[in-house]
């Protein structure tokens, strides 16, 4: 079981560079899990089948569908190929305030719709300067134990990004992501989630990523600006592909997500307000959240979970 690649171009390429480039790594019969701009999502995913390469989106819509202009559903990522959905990176928590309460509906929309989760934990600079760096993830991470187990085993990996060390150049030392990583792994292990895989993203080069691929406390690495260079993806691919993931993780070829008509919770509508009708279907298995909760949950309320 190889270690995972997964590259988030984020607002990069245009449409012909997005399919040159998805085209060239296909031909190299790589293994990536690849989340292209949602403009470009038909474009890749013509470059990719009868390929391991896995297609995801960079964000989605808390809502199923409706008067919600711009926004893109989990249900329509379907439609264009998608697999995964990145849930919680940072530049969604801080640029766009996505804090607890979207986050869970968003984890609930992508699980409904048979999408698998790449849930994004990370602290600022700040709140590791003042030692709070152990709590702000582990908070973080009560999110998931919202989630029914049938979720929580759709969730594909966690991936820990340092926010200081984003697009920064700063390089967190090894030692330190193996302290954040033995964190991140053991709130999963509380919550039922050992096999989870847990990802590093954080500055990925190829200059660094042989060091943090060696790393058993590492099952793969989450890369940003070094994803758009084909050179420099497939240096860290290859580097990837020559090390095992520790029997904690899981394989980069996950088993088919079930269909949505086998998921028990049928979202009739989907409000601002966060309430939702719910109807379940007869004989359905368990739901997909354990609780749908009437109001938006605050960060402190889901304290009470851990």
């Amino acid at each position: 079981m190889r270690k995972i690649v997964a590259a988030n171009w984020k607002m990069n390429l245009r449409r012909e560079s997005a399919a040159t480039l998805a085209g060239a790594l296909a031909g190299d019969l790589r293994q990536l899990w690849l989340f292209p701009a949602a403009v470009h999502l038909n474009s890749v995913r013509l470059q990719l089948s009868d390929t391991k390469i896995l297609l995801g989106a960079q964000d989605l819509s808390v809502h199923k569908d409706g008067a919600h202009t711009g926004d893109i559903s989990a249900e329509m990522l379907k439609d264009c190929g998608c697999e995964m959905v990145i849930i919680g990176h940072s530049e969604r928590r801080q640029g766009y305030s996505e804090g607890s309460d979207i986050l869970l509906r968003k984890l609930v929309r992508a699980c409904s719709a048979g999408l698998r989760p790449l849930f994004c934990v990370g602290e600022s600079k700040a709140e590791r300067d003042g030692g709070q760096a152990n709590a702000v993830v582990e908070s973080q991470l009560l999110i998931l134990k919202r989630l029914a187990p049938e979720a929580r085993a759709m969730v594909a990996a966690v991936a820990y990004e340092p926010v200081w060390a984003i697009g920064t150049g700063i390089n967190a030392t090894l030692a330190q992501i193996e302290e954040m990583h033995a964190v991140v792994a053991r709130k999963l292990g509380n919550i039922g989630m050992h096999a989870t895989p847990i990802l590093y993203g954080g500055s990925v080069t190829p200059d660094n990523a042989r060091e943090l691929l060696t790393s058993r406390s590492v099952d793969g690495v989450l890369v940003g600006g070094a994803s758009l260079n084909y050179d420099a993806l497939s240096r860290i691919d290859d580097f990837a592909k020559a090390q095992e993931i520790a029997p904690r993780g899981v394989s980069t070829q996950l088993e088919p997500a079930p269909p949505p008509e086998a998921l028990a919770l049928l979202f009739e509508r989907d409000t601002d307000d966060f309430n939702i009708e719910v109807k379940v279907k007869p004989a359905a298995p368990a739901s997909i959240v354990a609780e749908v909760p009437t109001t938006p949950p605050s960060d402190g309320a889901l304290s009470r979970y851990e």
